[in-house]
């Protein structure tokens, strides 16, 4: 399994050429193709409790907006991925759409959610995170994958962990080195040992590694992958992504998750 068909969803703000930068790296990497398709913003509720004509402005803004991101986004591709893939706008936010193409694509990289003032929260990013069809890669401001000489996995021995590895496998398989980091004060040995000797079955050069933050909040603990991964200046962190009940409110999802993706300098690959 390589990453031979690669989308990129974004929606016309400033992550967009990121987003573009590190979509064309991969396809480079595997021999790929991408697919960079632009969503308009979701339909916005300012014209909500609005009165007279007042309502009838807004739209006429919505429209000028929309037209002005989709010309952000071509550019972008114009710039990032000419002649390396196919660019299509469409002309309304279609969830069925986007839930088709996430689900016949091989990966799937975005753009950093809150990357953008004016969208903070992308529909298509809510969606792709959410949706369990393919892995997503979210493209730091750099939108640069660096050189492969080493991936981090966050290891948890957890069914979101564990698959996460298996799908990052064309990636991890390319890296000079990978280095498991568990973490917490239940250091899973075991399991990372049998990820160790999956790994090199595979050819892989693994390293084992744990850092114990305490009993810290989950944000607290993705601050600590984080600066591990900082740390060792390593090309892209592995994790799987984990839901809760106290959702953020850009991301929707468990804190550790949100910290990471939000604030990580190298490319984060992610799976539930």
């Amino acid at each position: 399994h390589v990453f031979k068909s690669i989308l990129t969803v974004p929606e016309g703000g400033p992550e967009a050429a990121a987003a573009y930068r590190l979509a064309g790296q991969l396809a480079g990497l595997f021999g790929g193709s991408v697919e960079a398709v632009h969503y308009p913003m979701a339909p916005t509720t300012m014209a909500d409790g609005m009165v007279g004509g007042m309502s009838g402005a807004v739209v006429a803004w919505d429209e000028k907006q929309a037209a002005e991101r989709a010309g952000v986004s071509k550019a972008a591709f114009d710039k990032e991925l000419s002649g390396r893939g196919t660019f299509v706008a469409l002309d309304r936010h279609d969830i069925d759409d986007l839930t088709l193409r996430l689900r016949t694509s091989d990966v799937a990289v975005l753009g950093r959610p809150g990357a953008d003032s004016d969208n903070p929260t992308p529909a298509t990013a809510s969606l792709a995170l959410h949706e369990p069809a393919c892995p997503i890669v979210i493209a730091p401001p750099s939108g640069t994958l660096g050189t492969l000489n080493e991936i981090v996995v966050a290891w948890n021995a957890s069914e979101q962990a564990a698959n996460a590895v298996r799908l990052a496998m064309p990636m991890l398989e390319k890296a000079k080195k990978v280095t498991i980091v568990s973490v917490g004060s239940n250091a899973h040995p075991v399991s990372a040992g049998r990820l160790k000797d999956r790994l090199q079955r595979h050819g892989v050069a693994v390293e084992l590694a744990a850092i114990d933050p305490g009993a810290v909040s989950a944000r607290a603990r993705g601050r600590a992958v984080l600066g591990f991964t900082h740390d060792r200046g390593a090309s892209m962190l592995v994790m799987g992504a984990y839901g809760s009940n106290q959702m953020l409110e850009f991301l929707g999802l468990g804190g550790a998750t949100g910290k990471i993706i939000s604030a990580c300098k190298v490319p984060v690959f992610v799976s539930h």
